[in-house]
This record gives C-alpha cells, sequence and structure tokens, in this order.
C-alpha cells in the first residue's frame, strides 16, 4: 500500500510522505487483529490527499519561478527570511517577488508566486484502496472477517 501511494504521488514522495504507513499484528486468545495504521503526525498531512481534498489558502508558484521536485519553490522559507523573497500586495492580490531581480529588463520575471485559494487534489483514495487489498488478500483464507474504519 505504502508503495503504491508513493507511486500515485507525482515527482516523488518526500521521506515524511514515504513512511507513513505501518501494519501491525496481533495475536489475542479469540483470534488475529491485522491493522492498517497511518501515523499521527502523517495522518493529519495526508488528510487532504488521501480521504477529503481541503481548500488551502497558499503562495502558487508561476511559471517563473524555480522548483523542486515535489513543485515547491525552492528555498522559500530562507529566501523570505533573508530578503530575497518579499510579500507585497497589489491590485488586491498578495505576490510573492524576487528583489534580487532589478531594472526593466527583468521586471516581468520578479513574480515568483501568487497567494491563492487552491485545493490539493487527491492522489490516493486510502480506504478504497486498503479495504480491495484487504479483502483480496483475505479471500483465500477461511474464517470471519471484520473491516472497520477508525
Amino acid at each position: 500500500m505504502q508503495i503504491d501511494m508513493n507511486a500515485a504521488i507525482a515527482g516523488g514522495p518526500v521521506p515524511f510522505t514515504s513512511n507513513a504507513i505501518l501494519f501491525r499484528f496481533k495475536r489475542t486468545s479469540t483470534g488475529a487483529v491485522n491493522e492498517i495504521i497511518v501515523k499521527d503526525y502523517q495522518a493529519k498531512y495526508l488528510h487532504d490527499i488521501t480521504v477529503k481534498p481541503r481548500n488551502q489558502v497558499k503562495i502558487v508558484p508561476t511559471s517563473v519561478a524555480k522548483l523542486t521536485a515535489q513543485g515547491n519553490i525552492s528555498a522559500m522559507k530562507s529566501g523570505i527570511r533573508n530578503g530575497k523573497y518579499k510579500i507585497v500586495d497589489s491590485g488586491g492580490k498578495k505576490r510573492m517577488i524576487d528583489t534580487s531581480k532589478k531594472g526593466k529588463k527583468n521586471r516581468s520575471k520578479r513574480v515568483v508566486g501568487v497567494r491563492e485559494v487552491k485545493k490539493r487534489k487527491m492522489v490516493y483514495d486510502f480506504y478504497e484502496r486498503a479495504e480491495i487489498g484487504a479483502r483480496l488478500i483475505l479471500s483465500d483464507l477461511q474464517g470471519q472477517y471484520i473491516f472497520r474504519r477508525m
């Protein structure tokens, strides 16, 4: 399941995402319990792309921006902190500009990102894929099985 989710993410997952899913097996006196678990911190982060997409206000990169493999603006946090990037309010929109590009020739290349409401697309349907995989594995085994969402 972790491998499927990693393959579904364009540009590849960051290490935080690629180590999100655990499998736990517990044997009890009445039977065995198999659990597919998403770690707590990762569950909060991954909820938007695996369960239900939600609107977020974020800085969306323009075509001029230099991006990482995951599609984020490279060195954005440190660039804002050290003054390379600056947030300006222009025409009712907040824009992030690159202060190192000066002159009329580079003026069109200054805007690195625009602040917008964006909905992240759902890249992996966690509950559907987990249930399909569990049913496939358990179809060959005898006994009674209960599927629960926790």
